[in-house]
């Protein structure tokens, strides 16, 4: 069956690519038998050393809607980058080129999108994991809502864990990326860049639909990604996306309907970065104390963590933002490993 590119492609699906040969033929595939045939799919070869262009090249030869990008190797969210100022469809999607999806997620997330004027459709997940499937979605539930009538704020802090902080499992509303000068935060800035441009696209959509359908399958820690895990002495890159929001609210003038989320998303990053610190260090104390010395220099660090104690916040929240304020200690150590995103969830 021939193939056309579309004029006006409803879902643009941008895909980087470093080091995925044994993976990217199934990942492809899958994109490209999508039962929604007016799609764009843009193809960004980051720098890959391996045989990953020839199988890039074979499947553009066979079919049109397939754009391939190359650049040298700058990372993931570079790679995003490249393929959001390519894109052109009135929705964006985004693959890991390791991962695959069921023949008809798109056209069920657009499909979802339409029938309720959504600017952003989320679908279920699932790892693969030493051979197994676990679904990651549990959460998540067959609904759809507005984040206006629901409360920005209170959807921020309770609501967006359901959806899953990843932005391989949605489709977002291109215009609202267009107009809001939306993109990735470079990885050597930020461990979290996933997390943070959900968290920026959310301030400025509306209307979300949702299906529990697992459509999307994610290969499970696979060694060599673009995703790397963070390292020993990553935990400013990890604190840095709960900077930045901060500085994007102030510059956009939001922080006064924001305040408890900024301080809060911090709290959150904070206790992130403290429980890598201890988990990756044989649960030494001094690398507990290590990233406290390193992350008590940034000047939002405190002041952002005496906002949790002020404002409205789970007793849980504002014990551990206590414990962060005078200095982490096995206490504040014990919360963090066993209660984990709690104060994201309750309260």
């Amino acid at each position: 069956m021939t193939i056309d590119a579309p004029a006006e492609p409803k879902v643009s699906i941008i895909i980087p690519v470093y080091k995925v040969e044994p993976y990217l033929d199934r990942c492809l595939g899958s994109v490209t038998g999508q039962t929604l045939r007016e799609i764009e799919i843009i193809v960004i070869n980051d720098g890959s050393p391996d045989g990953c262009q020839e199988i890039i090249d074979r499947y553009a030869a066979q079919d049109p809607r397939i754009q391939c990008l190359t650049q040298a190797n700058a990372g993931l969210s570079a790679a995003r980058n490249a393929g959001l100022a390519r894109a052109t469809g009135e929705f964006i999607g985004f693959v890991d080129s390791d991962d695959w999806v069921e023949p008809d997620m798109f056209g069920e997330l657009y499909r979802l999108a339409k029938a309720h004027d959504a600017d952003m459709a989320v679908c279920g997940r699932r790892d693969f994991r030493d051979g197994e499937y676990v679904v990651t979605s549990g959460a998540l539930k067959d609904e759809a809502f507005s984040i206006r009538e629901m409360g920005l704020e209170r959807f921020l802090l309770h609501k967006r864990h359901e959806l899953g902080v990843i932005v391989w499992n949605k489709i977002y509303r291109h215009r609202i990326i267009r107009d809001n000068g939306l993109s990735f935060v470079t990885n050597k800035e930020v461990f979290n860049e996933d997390i943070l441009f959900n968290l920026l696209f959310q301030l400025h959509c509306d209307r979300v639909a949702c299906t529990t359908r697992v459509l999307y399958n994610y290969t499970y820690r696979r060694p060599g990604s673009l995703v790397v895990s963070a390292k020993p002495g990553d935990e400013p890159r990890i604190v840095n996306a709960a900077v930045f929001l901060y500085h994007d609210l102030r510059r956009r003038n939001r922080l006064h309907e924001c305040r408890r989320l900024s301080a809060m998303f911090m709290l959150e990053m904070v206790s992130s970065a403290y429980r890598h610190a201890y988990r990756t260090s044989k649960r030494k104390y001094a690398a507990l104390f290590r990233a406290y010395r390193a992350l008590a220099k940034e000047s939002l660090y405190r002041r952002l963590l005496l906002d949790v104690l002020r404002l409205q916040a789970p007793l849980t929240a504002k014990l551990r933002a206590a414990l962060y304020l005078l200095k982490p200690c096995w206490l504040a150590a014990l919360l963090t490993d066993l209660s984990y995103h709690t104060f994201s969830r309750t309260g």
